[in-house]
């Protein structure tokens, strides 16, 4: 067998070369579509439930892909209703995702703005502070006078404001500087804020955004009064029965079940896979068709091979060699083919992969902290792996069943056919 490997790298070692690269080629690129899902999955979920929320308040039929887009109205109506039922969290952060225009100097432009409850929010992760503090005043006295009184007054503003570390960095702001905030540049009335802290959002890396008090952002968009929320953070007790509290939420005693939606942060990241789930079904038909063609491409090579070498196979047939050892001879020749072209793919699809994931890192800067969008794991090696062997055996039946059929005595004649 070695001597067969052997005489059949020096007959032509250039199309071998080719061969193992064409291997190496397939078995990389099955890597990194098979890695695609395994890391977009493992960093989403590891990105959601890094924020510390046990159940998550949302408009009805949310999509999980267009959260900050989506509202719902009678903020303080759904949270005292939570509040007041047999299932009472033990935090409740409110919050609302829109933008603000910003005026630096000379600079102007929009940017994401989320307003919190301070007070709230500190009992989840998503925001840290990394120079300054958190907010000075903690409750949301705007938000809080109007729920309590009906009082819309400017004035209650704490013109409080974060900023994240990228926005901090892009337009050269510090903790105590101040910045104008308003709803448009053109008849939007300019407040201006003074920075507390600066902050970093483990959802969106590197994105410029700002946290302002969520009654003064609802202020400045006009929807203080309708206390329009884009989402409710809640906190319960270790050991909670979250699924009651989901059920109670589906059922008639929970006046809001039109409105809004209750999930754990598995019913978010369901969602979330089955967006994954195409682009599994895109990988699949990719991967399928470049094997097809690996495998139309190397059993041509073999079979070619094979009848080159028609005349060493038949002085092995003729000098006593079982024709079953022969056909085990071509296949494990194929397989030696297809294991240096396996280890040099998981080599390329290894590099591919950090190479790809530094790229995308560095081009979408609001992916989350330590979000890879590629991921490696046994299952993406072992379908490598599996994709070389089963491609190793097949390529190499048509080559094996000829060497195996084709009598000896014609090969010895000089009939190649």
């Amino acid at each position: 067998m070695a001597v067969l490997f052997l005489s059949n790298m020096k007959r032509n070692p250039l199309r071998n070369i080719v061969v193992t690269l064409a291997i190496a080629l397939s078995i990389s690129m099955v890597m990194v579509l098979s890695s695609l899902s395994v890391g977009v999955r493992d960093s989403s979920r590891e990105s959601l439930l890094g924020i510390g929320a046990d159940l998550y308040v949302v408009p009805e039929d949310l999509h999980p892909l267009l959260m900050d887009l989506q509202r719902f109205d009678q903020g303080w109506s759904v949270q005292r209703e939570l509040q007041l039922s047999e299932y009472p969290p033990s935090h409740v952060s409110p919050r609302l995702s829109d933008t603000l225009f910003f005026r630096i100097g000379e600079d102007l432009g929009e940017t994401i703005t989320v307003g919190v409850d301070p007070g709230e929010e500190t009992a989840f992760d998503q925001f840290m502070v990394v120079e300054g503090g958190w907010f000075s005043t903690l409750d949301d006295p705007l938000r809080d006078q109007n729920i309590r009184n009906g009082v819309v007054d400017g004035e209650l503003m704490t013109k409080e404001v974060l900023v994240s570390r990228e926005f901090s960095r892009e337009y050269g702001l510090g903790v105590g500087d101040g910045i104008l905030l308003s709803s448009s540049l053109i008849n939007g009335t300019e407040y201006s804020f003074r920075i507390e802290g600066i902050f970093v959002d483990s959802l969106a890396r590197l994105s410029p955004a700002i946290i302002v008090h969520l009654g003064e952002l609802q202020f400045m968009k006009g929807n203080l009064e309708k206390d329009t929320l884009t989402e409710i953070l809640l906190d319960y007790p270790s050991g909670y029965d979250l699924d009651k509290v989901k059920e109670w939420s589906r059922s008639g005693d929970f006046k809001y079940r039109d409105i809004v939606d209750i999930l754990s942060s598995e019913d978010i990241l369901e969602e979330i896979y089955e967006f994954i789930g195409i682009i599994d079904g895109f990988a699949v038909m990719v991967v399928s068709v470049t094997l097809f063609i690996c495998l139309i491409f190397t059993s041509t090579i073999f079979l070619i091979s094979a009848k080159e070498r028609a005349l060493d196979l038949a002085i092995l047939r003729a000098i006593g060699i079982p024709a079953r050892k022969i056909f085990i001879w071509v296949i494990m020749e194929s397989g030696i083919f297809y294991l240096l072209g396996c280890l040099g793919g998981l080599l390329l699809g290894s590099v591919s992969i950090y190479l790809l994931n530094l790229f995308l890192i560095d081009r979408f800067t609001s992916l989350p902290e330590g979000f890879q969008p590629f991921g490696i794991n046994m299952v993406v090696i072992s379908t490598a792996v599996l994709s070389s062997f089963l491609l190793a055996l097949l390529s190499a039946l048509a080559p094996a069943v000829r060497a195996v059929l084709k009598p000896p005595v014609e090969s010895l004649r000089g009939d190649v056919s």
